[in-house]
C-alpha cells in the first residue's frame, strides 16, 4: 500500500496488481476491494495529523471462502459433540462393566447371603422360557432375569407364576438380587407342601392322606424345605442330593420316628 504524505494519494497493490488507487485522500475514509473473490475492507483514520491502518476480511457476506469457513465450523462442533458422545458411551460401557464384574457381584451376593443388604420380596413370572423376578426397591420397581432356580430345581418342586420368595438387593447396586430360596411365602409354601403330598401319596398308597399330609408336615418341621425335597427324591438313587438314601436317613432319625407316631 501506497499512501502520499503530502499528496494524500493511496493505492493498493498485491502481487504488482492495483486493486486500489484514489487521490488527494487526506482524511479517514473507508474503502473495499475483492481479492480472489474473497471481500477486504480497508480502513484509513486520521488522528492528529497521522493516519493508522487497518485491513479485515469480510466474513459475514456469502462468499466461497466464508461458506467453507461456516462448514469446518459446524463440522468442527460435530466432531466435539461426537467425540463427547464415544467417551460418554465408553464411560457408561466402563460403569457396567465394573458394576457387572463377575468377582464384584459374587462377593455381594455373598453378603446378602450372609444376611446384608435390604430386605424385599421376591415375585416371580415365567416369559420366553426364563423365569423373571419383580421386586421393590426404596426408589422403584424392578425387574430381573434370574441366572438360575438351582435349589427349587435340585429340590424336584415345580415353580409357577406368582410364586413369592423373600430376598435382599445391594442398595447402591439394587439389580444385584439375593433370593432366598429357603424363604417361600405362606401361599407359596402351601403350594410346594400340595405338590409333596401328591408325590408321597403317589409312592405309599397305603397310607391314608392323613398319614401322608401329617409326615410331610413333620419332614418340613425338620428340615425346612430340605425335607420336602428329601421326600420328593425318596426314590432318586444316582443323584447327589435329595435321593433315596437322605429319605431312609429322614424316616429313621428319632425325631422323625417320633413326630410319625403321632402320624397314626
Amino acid at each position: 500500500m501506497y499512501h502520499g504524505e503530502n499528496s494524500g494519494h493511496l493505492m493498493v497493490h498485491c502481487n504488482n496488481k492495483v486493486m486500489l488507487i484514489d487521490f488527494g485522500v487526506k482524511d479517514s475514509k473507508n474503502y473495499s476491494f475483492f481479492l480472489d473473490q474473497e471481500l477486504f475492507e480497508l480502513q484509513l483514520t486520521r488522528d492528529q495529523g497521522r493516519f493508522s491502518y487497518d485491513l479485515k476480511h469480510n466474513e459475514d457476506i456469502d462468499s466461497p471462502h466464508n461458506r467453507r469457513r461456516e462448514q469446518e465450523k459446524k463440522t468442527g462442533k460435530w466432531r466435539i459433540i461426537a467425540s463427547v458422545v464415544v467417551l460418554a458411551f465408553f464411560a457408561v460401557v466402563m460403569l457396567v462393566a465394573w458394576s457387572n464384574n463377575p468377582q464384584d457381584r459374587a462377593e455381594t451376593l455373598a453378603l446378602l447371603a450372609a444376611g446384608q443388604g435390604v430386605s424385599t420380596e421376591v415375585s416371580l413370572y415365567q416369559k420366553d422360557g426364563q423365569w423373571h423376578a419383580n421386586y421393590r426397591t426404596d426408589e422403584s420397581v424392578h425387574d430381573i432375569v434370574l441366572s438360575s432356580t438351582h435349589p427349587i430345581t435340585v429340590m424336584k418342586l415345580e415353580l409357577s407364576s406368582g410364586n413369592r420368595f423373600a430376598g435382599r438387593y445391594w442398595a447402591d447396586q439394587p439389580d444385584i438380587l439375593f433370593v432366598d430360596w429357603m424363604q417361600p411365602s405362606d401361599e407359596t409354601l402351601a403350594q410346594f407342601m400340595h405338590q409333596t403330598m401328591e408325590y408321597h401319596a403317589s409312592s405309599h398308597p397305603e397310607l391314608s392322606p392323613q398319614q401322608i399330609g401329617c409326615q410331610v408336615r413333620l419332614a418340613h418341621e425338620l428340615q425346612a424345605l430340605d425335607g420336602l425335597g428329601i421326600i420328593l427324591g425318596q426314590n432318586r438313587k444316582n443323584a447327589p442330593k435329595f435321593n433315596r438314601n437322605d429319605y431312609l436317613r429322614l424316616t429313621r432319625s428319632t425325631e422323625f420316628r417320633a413326630g410319625n407316631r403321632a402320624c397314626l
